[in-house]
């Protein structure tokens, strides 16, 4: 099961209002904390969706994501986050509309999306960062981003001096 609930208003994973270790979450602190939260069970007791709204954070691994409302259905093991995203693995941010996560494959796919590319996230193999903006950025886990309808710069200046588009861009 990709998250365990908790019904009030968030507090740093695993950790209890007053700053002890919540016994009930796995080491890795997962959580999926929110202002509202409902939650369905299929035949058998098991989970079948959670459903989320108002600042709502998600958490697995090293997977982060907050948005406004969130929606995690077991049976396809599809999580949807919508409204004001931002998407964090490791040290990779994207922020955007929505994005939608394999929770089983650890695919994501994030409409419309601005993210900036780190050398840290690269290993080294570009030594400014790049900014892009794209109809959709995607990718597998953290080991690759693909942006589709892309425009990507490495000046950051407010109006930087060049930039290249392209209908598809790689960074692996």
């Amino acid at each position: 099961e990709m998250v365990r609930v908790r019904e009030q208003p968030s507090v740093p994973a695993g950790d209890t209002a007053r700053g002890q270790r919540d016994p009930a979450l796995n080491p890795k602190g997962n959580h999926f904390p929110a202002k509202n939260l409902r939650r369905t069970t299929a035949k058998g007791g098991r989970a079948a969706m959670t459903t989320a709204t108002g600042n709502v954070t998600a958490r697995y691994r090293d997977f982060v994501v907050t948005a406004e409302r969130g929606q995690v259905n077991y049976q396809t093991n599809l999580a949807v986050f919508e409204g004001n995203v931002c998407f964090r693995i490791g040290i990779q941010e994207a922020r955007g509309d929505r994005i939608e996560i394999n929770i089983r494959t650890f695919e994501w796919s994030f409409t419309p999306a601005t993210t900036t590319i780190k050398p840290e996230f690269t290993r080294g193999y570009i030594r400014a960062p790049i900014f892009a903006n794209a109809r959709k950025i995607s990718g597998i886990r953290d080991r690759q981003v693909s942006g589709f309808g892309t425009e990507v710069t490495t000046c950051d200046l407010p109006n930087e001096h060049y930039d290249i588009t392209a209908e598809s861009v790689v960074v692996y």
